[in-house]
């Protein structure tokens, strides 16, 4: 009888893990899919409209997405937006993203406070680059000096990891 007791204990735990996981994850990819239709809106008009959409919109959606138990965001080692740095239950995972030494499509952590976390890699692709790459245009690099004066975040390539986005659920 103790070892069913056990062994029920366990299952319920991996349950209860696993429906975490998938209720992050599910947080996560409706952020990251409304914030990427606001940038190729953006993008239609100009690319200085899809960078107030990252000025502007997206800390909101963020938000949006974010409640009591779960917060959503990005983060990046080479951050634009000086809000976007990482924690320290961050630091580890992306680094060892930045090594290749991980490459899965996301990466769950036991938080501190006994919570899960959840990172999952942004990668630069084409589109990116009007923002991101290493010819931007001076219209474009002006808005964004002025924005962010401490960007980081610019002389990507097609590939390069540009950050994460990520999620949290609170016990």
């Amino acid at each position: 009888m103790k070892h069913f007791i056990i062994g029920a204990f366990l299952l319920i735990s991996q349950v209860s893990f696993a429906d975490e996981e998938k209720e992050i994850l599910k947080v996560m990819k409706a952020f990251g899919k409304e914030l990427k239709a606001e940038l190729k809106k953006g993008l239609k008009k100009s690319e200085i409209e899809a960078l107030k959409v990252c000025h502007s919109m997206a800390p909101k959606i963020a938000k949006k997405y974010s409640n009591k138990k779960i917060k959503v965001g990005r983060v990046s080692s080479k951050p634009r937006n000086q809000d976007n740095h990482n924690e320290n239950w961050m630091s580890q995972t992306i680094e060892l993203y930045k090594q290749k030494k991980l490459t899965a499509a996301y990466t769950k952590v036991d938080l501190p406070s006994g919570g899960v976390g959840i990172l999952k890699p942004i990668y630069i692709n084409d589109v990116c680059l009007k923002c991101h790459g290493s010819n931007i245009s001076s219209k474009t690099q002006k808005l964004i000096d002025s924005h962010y004066p401490k960007d980081k975040a610019t002389g990507y390539k097609i590939g390069d990891l540009r950050g994460f986005i990520w999620g949290t659920k609170s016990k």
